[in-house]
């Protein structure tokens, strides 16, 4: 019987730090294993048999459709350094939101993105939970928030 804790070999989430994403992402198993396991879950997603069977219907439609770009995604490549840089970040976040969805544990699924620092044409991987995205939004709407309208004085001069 399969568990949806084998998802936990994927990655290996253990910490949610940028290195231990990219620790991760560096550790993926052979793509005929994700594509072995991901078949095995997809029937019984579709069959909404064991603990897949209180998935609503959307979900369950976008689980499908996720596992889908995922597989296509992997046709015809055996290891994660077939994929370029673009492709392997959003296997990453395809196999995250899977395993989030599976363990209904949405705040720790992490996210990666490609971005170029301020300054910079060196694009860097960044990797967060949606817990610690949800608490930096939160804090950058505060520190918005709490900004003085007019710093120092409001006074405007005399005309």
């Amino acid at each position: 019987m399969f568990k949806p804790a084998l998802l936990f070999l994927l990655f290996g989430f253990l910490a949610s730090s940028h290195a231990a994403a990219e620790s991760r992402i560096q550790t993926t198993p052979p793509f005929a294993d994700i594509r072995a396991q991901q078949l095995e879950i997809r029937e019984r997603v579709i069959a909404k048999s064991g603990e897949y069977k209180e998935m609503s219907p959307s979900t369950r439609n976008e689980f499908v459709a996720r596992q889908d770009q995922l597989l296509a995604l992997i046709e015809g490549k055996d290891r994660l350094d077939d994929l370029s840089e673009a492709d392997k970040t959003l296997a990453f976040n395809t196999l995250e939101w899977i395993n989030a969805t599976i363990t209904d544990n949405e705040d720790n699924r992490m996210i990666c993105e490609r971005k170029r620092p301020v300054g910079s044409n060196r694009v860097q991987r960044v990797c967060a939970t949606v817990a610690e995205r949800r608490a930096n939004r939160e804090a950058a709407l505060r520190a918005i928030g709490d900004r003085p309208l007019c710093p120092g004085t409001c006074e405007f001069p005399s005309r």
